[in-house]
């Protein structure tokens, strides 16, 4: 028991740590900034203590046996994708509604509730689906609906934001809604039962890295596209910006550019749902 507990707690600091540096990151040296530098240690501590331990002991915090499975690793992979993806955008359609749209913090707030209550729908209603629909055809459509969506958002302009952000969240809720079922089931209707265990937490620890390595890297992106934007609108014609303040325009563009970015995202990881084997015959033992 107390050699499992402090197995959890390393895995669990080296994670907290990870997470921590990623989010924390965007935007600063990292090689001058005190707290990324700490965060960073404790991440490699904390992998070079699971090493040793590792080592010594004959233990492995995940076997690898694990992903020998077609279905499981294939799932992990578009788990960890998914979130990603579904996480900047709920992220990001706030800051954008506030930001350079400049709507009150209350109304931008409420551009993703609706969203959230409709995923949830539509994940109980595909759960009824499953198995009687080709899993390839809820993943395709599912796909497409949130490479739809991301489109949508992309297309923000000044006057006119508050519709496409409302149907492209609606779109893009419905197509992840359509996805997390699907890839749970394929995730694990091949797995050996002994292994499900161990499977199940590495599939949860996927979707919280692809929260925080996806919003770590758009934000990163989305810094950048501002930077450039506003160079090239300041050496332009400034009656392009017509009242709208160039930093706003700068950040909207930036955000079109992030939306469209993982919109195409969407559409290339569409051909690796062709990996995922047939689940007639479940390898179970």
């Amino acid at each position: 028991m107390h050699r499992s507990t402090s197995r959890s707690d390393i895995a669990n600091y080296r994670c907290g740590a990870l997470q921590l540096c990623l989010e924390r990151g965007v935007g600063r040296s990292w090689l001058h900034s005190p707290e990324i530098l700490a965060e960073a240690s404790i991440t490699v501590l904390a992998f070079v203590l699971l090493g040793v331990r590792a080592q010594r002991n004959g233990f492995s915090l995940v076997r690898p046996e694990v992903f020998k499975d077609l279905n499981f690793t294939t799932a992990a992979f578009y788990n960890f994708m998914l979130s990603a993806l579904l996480f900047v955008a709920v992220v990001f359609v706030p800051l954008l509604a506030q930001g350079p749209l400049g709507l009150p913090a209350a109304t931008a707030g409420s551009l993703i509730v609706p969203r959230a209550v409709l995923m949830m729908l539509v994940i109980l209603g595909v759960g009824q689906l499953v198995g009687r629909i080709n899993y390839r055809v809820l993943l395709t459509v599912g796909w497409m609906l949130m490479a739809i969506g991301l489109a949508v958002l992309s297309t923000i302009k000044p006057g006119d934001a508050v519709m496409p952000i409302i149907l492209g969240s609606t779109i893009q809720a419905v197509g992840a809604g359509m996805l997390y079922t699907p890839h749970s089931t394929l995730a694990f209707v091949t797995l050996a039962p002994r292994l499900r265990t161990e499977a199940a937490g590495l599939y949860s620890l996927l979707r919280q890295l692809g929260y925080a390595s996806g919003v770590a890297l758009m934000t990163a992106t989305l810094q950048s596209r501002i930077d450039v934007n506003f160079a090239d609108l300041s050496s332009g014609s400034s009656g392009a910006t017509r009242g709208f303040a160039l930093q706003d325009l700068a950040g909207l563009l930036a955000y079109g550019d992030c939306f469209r970015m993982m919109a195409i995202a969407s559409l290339i990881l569409i051909p690796g749902i062709f990996l995922f084997r047939r689940t007639d015959r479940r390898e179970t033992r």
